[in-house]
């Protein structure tokens, strides 16, 4: 017997079709929300992920300020720097709130740069290395020999520099040779003197090591750079802010997100 084929009809469709719709929109919400919420969490974790390098690497450069270049008038022994170099650190600070502050620090080299080919007599102001290649009398012209001892490069030729122990001295004008002997082999490092600043323009912070190549860029996103001195106690406090915006609106409040991160620093030297 031939039996009746029976489908849905036209109303079961609309109404199946109807709660599908329901339950792919709650779906299609719930995946947006999700997403949203994702785009904002990276956001923000890019914005502190930055804040966090970017204050990283000031401070480690704050606690060694000085290490090697404690002298007497700063400005007589790095002459390579503009504005000049005053005090170590050398904070100058922006015209207001908005403005970011410029830090500079002199330190030496973590590792020698070159070492004695041969022995130096107390009182030698020329001195003879197995390299003078990272060493001139123009840019990188201060160096410290044996952790002991700083003198600053007056002039090279090959690997002979003629130094000077205490160029700021007033009283006996002239070259001064090194304090005592040193052996063949002596560790030399170099002071170097980085500047950090911020280009508000690109919004990026941005290290200067006044060798001739200008600033380069380390972090993104910053946008302002402040920093206040404790001069109390037996060294100098250095409270840094840094603040930071997000490359894109946060998309749960379709406003830039903004960050602030302050640390504290004390320099050892």
């Amino acid at each position: 017997m031939a039996r009746a084929i029976r489908g849905f009809t036209i109303v079961e469709m609309m109404v199946a079709i109807a709660l599908l719709l329901v339950v792919m929109s709650g779906v299609a919400s719930l995946y947006l929300a999700h997403r949203s919420a994702r785009v904002s969490e990276d956001l923000s974790q890019t914005v502190e992920a930055g804040l966090r390098l970017g204050m990283d690497r000031l401070l480690f450069k704050l606690r060694n300020a000085g290490y090697g270049a404690s002298w007497g008038n700063p400005t007589l022994w790095v002459t390579w720097v503009t504005p000049s170099f005053t005090g170590n650190p050398m904070v100058a600070p922006g015209a207001d709130a908005s403005t970011p502050d410029t830090l500079s620090i002199g330190s030496c080299t973590s590792t020698p740069v070159a070492r004695l080919a041969a022995d130096a007599a107390a009182g030698a102001s020329t001195l003879t290395l197995d390299s003078a290649a990272n060493l001139d009398a123009s840019s990188r012209s201060v160096i410290m020999i044996s952790d002991s001892e700083s003198v600053k490069i007056l002039s090279t030729s090959s690997n002979t520099i003629n130094i000077d122990a205490n160029p700021d001295e007033t009283e006996a004008p002239g070259a001064q040779g090194v304090s005592k002997v040193y052996r063949t082999g002596t560790p030399i490092c170099r002071v170097d003197v980085v500047t950090y600043s911020v280009d508000t323009a690109t919004a990026t912070l941005r290290e200067d090591l006044n060798q001739g190549a200008g600033p380069q860029v380390i972090v993104d996103g910053i946008t302002n750079m402040k920093i206040v001195t404790d001069a109390t106690g037996v060294r100098p406090k250095y409270a840094i802010t840094l603040t930071a915006l997000a490359s894109a609106a946060d998309p749960l409040t379709t406003t830039v997100a903004q960050r602030s991160l302050t640390s504290i620093a004390t320099a050892r030297n």
